[in-house]
């Protein structure tokens, strides 16, 4: 089984949009752990229209990281792989299917991202992913798929952060020696608007990841 995991803080304008592209995958086999973050838009309303029996929701006050959120998910998780849909994007029908057919090839023990709607990224191998995250981040974390045995030896997400908790993540996946696989296929769609964490702390986020990356030399 595979565990979906989507967070909302005060996006409820696009996420009935997202739950119904998590509901709507072409590979079924899935429990859907949809979190509101203290939200104060009408997000629990917009949950609340969702009666399928694989969705649990769970209603949090305002956490101080998405770290937070992310790490309740893991420890409530039943499946053996974790996929994020964030509250403002949307996934393609096949991305389950998919990613668990591509997992299957590399023996599940590989995290798998892929391109997406308008952005096709280079095709780097493991190793070459491994050196371009020295002086950037190559991938999108939507739709990204986590082995269940890849997070219990990696660890859990950050908390301390007000950003980057998923650079972080990965950064401390690859000190792990954890392959991570590209999928060249496009399988989400993003959206930019105002409240997506990239533009809430876009003036933050170079210095962050500088003391991130500084960690992990």
């Amino acid at each position: 089984m595979i565990t979906v995991f989507t967070s909302c803080w005060n996006q409820g304008e696009f996420l009935a949009e997202a739950i119904e592209s998590v509901l709507n995958q072409t590979y079924q086999d899935f429990e859907y752990l949809i979190y509101d973050d203290g939200s104060t838009d009408g997000t629990k309303e917009i949950i609340e229209r969702y009666k399928d029996p694989r969705i649990r929701t769970y209603y949090l006050e305002k956490q101080d990281n998405v770290g937070c959120v992310i790490n309740h998910s893991f420890r409530s998780m039943e499946g053996n792989f974790w996929v994020w849909c964030p509250a403002d994007d949307v996934l393609y029908p096949e991305l389950l299917q998919v990613k668990l057919e591509a997992s299957t090839v590399y023996t599940h023990e590989a995290v798998i991202y892929s391109d997406w709607e308008a952005v096709t990224l280079p095709h780097l191998s493991s190793d070459e992913f491994k050196e371009a995250m020295k002086t950037t981040c190559p991938i999108g974390m939507t739709g990204i798929w986590i082995p269940k045995n890849v997070l219990w030896t990696v660890g859990f997400f950050p908390e301390h952060l007000p950003c980057c908790e998923d650079f972080y993540w990965i950064l401390k996946a690859l000190k792990a020696d954890i392959r991570f696989e590209h999928l060249q296929q496009k399988l989400y769609r993003k959206r930019k608007h105002g409240n997506r964490s990239t533009s809430r702390y876009s003036n933050i986020i170079p210095h962050v990841a500088k003391a991130i990356r500084a960690e992990f030399q």
